[in-house]
């Protein structure tokens, strides 16, 4: 999925209104390649009680590719796991400084977090 320099800067503003720090990101694994090497993940976020699907933003705003036919985005790679790996490169795009307001921390210590990957969950529905 190739899209232009603004096109992605839009989805980014777009998803920063509805994704805010601390929230949490579905992920479902919808396809894995015979090789192991791709798989298709769909994402969701739930706001008001309703799931709202991300996928396709997601994928522009990564410039990672879009499974037309599973409604997924394409995860390159294996040998992680990679709903992480898709949350944390979304959550380190859309809070590329961190945040300011203290957190409890990877380690159960109680600073702003200065790694924007990790401002965002990630659950496997």
């Amino acid at each position: 999925m190739k899209i232009t320099k603004s096109e992605q800067e839009k989805s980014i503003k777009r998803l920063r209104v509805l994704v805010k720090e601390g929230d949490t990101i579905y992920t479902t694994l919808k396809h894995v390649s015979r090789s192991g090497m791709s798989r298709s993940i769909d994402v969701h976020i739930i706001k008001a009680n309703k799931p709202r699907w991300l996928s396709r933003s997601v994928a522009e705003i990564l410039n990672w590719g879009f499974d037309e036919k599973r409604e997924a985005v394409k995860v390159s790679g294996c040998g992680m796991d990679m709903g992480f790996h898709l949350v944390y490169t979304l959550s380190s795009v859309l809070f590329p400084n961190g945040s300011k307001t203290l957190i409890t921390g990877r380690n159960g210590d109680k600073k702003p977090e200065k790694d924007g990957g990790y401002l965002l969950e990630q659950v496997w529905m």
